[in-house]
């Protein structure tokens, strides 16, 4: 399968962040070196901070694209309650029009007045 210029864009963004954040946490690792530490205790260490921080992070931005999500969802709930109200208040105008031939001016404002509440 071939990837597109973009989709290549996208997947070195992402390889490149989390290569960059491992390499921060080497070097605060390395800061951290105390007499007697080895390779394998540095690599241990850095492996514990990448993974402890990276999960969070994973789950803050989860957590964000739920928010949008639900944002979104709720946007296109609210515009298709109001364009239902707008379909209803354009049918009982309809109605009131056909039925307001045969009332008097009174009764017709009422109706005018009672179909906007």
């Amino acid at each position: 399968m071939t990837r597109g210029i973009v989709a290549c864009k996208k997947r070195w963004y992402k390889i490149n962040k989390a290569v960059a954040q491992f390499a921060g946490y080497y070097d605060q690792a390395s800061r951290n070196i105390r007499s007697g530490s080895n390779a394998n205790d540095i690599k241990e260490l850095v492996y514990k901070l990448y993974s402890t921080n990276y999960g969070a992070m994973k789950e803050q931005e989860l957590q964000t694209q739920r928010y949008s999500k639900e944002m979104e969802i709720n946007a296109k709930e609210r515009e298709m309650e109001r364009m239902a109200k707008e379909r209803e208040r354009k049918m009982d105008m309809q109605i009131l029009n056909a039925d307001t031939s045969t009332m008097s001016e009174n009764d017709e404002l009422f109706m005018r007045l009672h179909v906007r509440k």
